[in-house]
C-alpha cells in the first residue's frame, strides 16, 4: 500500500512537471493527428477521380444498415468502421514519441539521478513514469478519437443516417487505445533502459524501439487494407483483445526486467 502511494504521489509530480513544461501542446499534438486522419480517409472519395461507388455504399449497409444516397454520409460512415486502424497507428506514433521525449527531458535535466537519491524504490520510479505516461497517453488518444472519430459519428446524426449498431462504434473508439498504450509501453521501457541514446538516431535501439511500439498498429493497418473481405468486427475484436493481453503482458515482464543501473549509464 504504502508503495502504491508513492509511486502515486510521484507520478502526480511528473504529470504536473509535463503539463506545466508542454501545456497547450499535449492537446494540440493530437488535434493536429485527428485533422491529418480525417483528411487521409475523406481524400479518395473527394479527391478528382475518387467519389463513392454504389458497390462500397451497399457494402457498408449490410454492415451499419441502409445508407441514403449521399457521398458524405457513405464517406462518414466508411471513417467509422475502416477509420480506427488509421487512428491506432497515429495514435501509436504520439504515444512513443510522447514517452520518449518525457523520459529523455528528465534524463537530459538530470531528474533520473535526483530521482533514484530520493526516497524512491525503483519499481516506484519505473511505475510512476508508466502511470503517468500512460495518463498522458489516454489524453491523447480521447483528443484524437473525438475528432477522427467522433467528429464523423455526430455528422451521421446530423444528417439523419441510420445510427450505427454500438458494436462498431464501441470498436471505433477502444481500438486504438490498446495500441496507443502497447506504443508508449514499448518507447518507454527502451527509454529507460537506455536513457543515453536521447533523441531518435537512425540505427540506434532507440528507433528500434519506436518501430517495435508502432509495429501492432502498423499491422492491423495493413491487414485491413490487404484483407477487406475479413468482417470488420472480427477484425476490430481481435485486434482490441489482442492489444489488451499485450499491454497486460508487456508491463508484467518489463517491470520484473527494469534495472535501476541502466538510469545511471546515462
Amino acid at each position: 500500500m504504502r508503495e502504491l502511494r508513492d509511486a502515486g504521489r510521484l507520478c502526480g509530480a511528473l504529470l504536473w512537471r509535463v503539463i506545466r513544461d508542454q501545456k497547450g501542446k499535449l492537446a494540440l499534438a493530437p488535434l493536429g493527428y485527428g485533422i491529418l486522419a480525417l483528411a487521409i480517409m475523406l481524400a479518395p472519395v473527394y479527391l478528382p477521380g475518387g467519389g463513392v461507388t454504389v458497390r462500397l455504399r451497399e457494402g457498408l449497409g449490410i454492415l451499419v444498415g441502409p445508407l441514403p444516397d449521399d457521398p458524405l454520409v457513405v464517406a462518414l460512415a466508411l471513417v467509422v468502421v475502416q477509420g480506427p486502424y488509421l487512428v491506432g497507428v497515429l495514435a501509436s506514433v504520439a504515444g512513443a514519441v510522447l514517452a520518449q521525449a518525457t523520459v529523455t527531458s528528465e534524463a537530459a535535466r538530470g531528474g533520473l539521478e535526483l530521482l533514484l537519491s530520493a526516497p524512491y524504490r525503483p519499481r516506484e520510479i519505473f511505475a510512476a513514469f508508466l502511470f503517468s505516461s500512460f495518463l498522458l497517453v489516454a489524453l491523447s488518444w480521447a483528443v484524437l478519437t473525438a475528432v477522427a472519430i467522433g467528429l464523423p459519428v455526430l455528422g451521421l446524426n446530423r444528417l439523419g443516417a441510420p445510427r450505427i449498431p454500438s458494436f462498431y462504434l464501441g470498436i471505433a473508439l477502444f481500438v486504438p487505445l490498446p495500441m496507443a498504450l502497447w506504443a508508449d509501453l514499448i518507447a518507454s521501457t527502451v527509454a529507460l533502459a537506455f536513457p543515453s541514446l536521447g533523441p531518435l538516431r537512425v540505427g540506434t535501439a532507440s528507433t528500434l524501439g519506436q518501430f517495435l511500439a508502432i509495429a501492432p498498429a502498423m499491422g492491423s493497418l495493413l491487414f485491413v487494407t490487404l484483407r477487406p473481405e475479413v468482417h470488420p468486427a472480427k477484425v476490430g475484436g481481435a485486434a482490441l483483445l489482442l492489444g489488451v493481453g499485450a499491454v497486460a503482458l508487456g508491463l508484467t515482464l518489463f517491470a520484473r526486467a527494469f534495472r535501476v543501473e541502466a538510469l545511471l549509464e546515462g
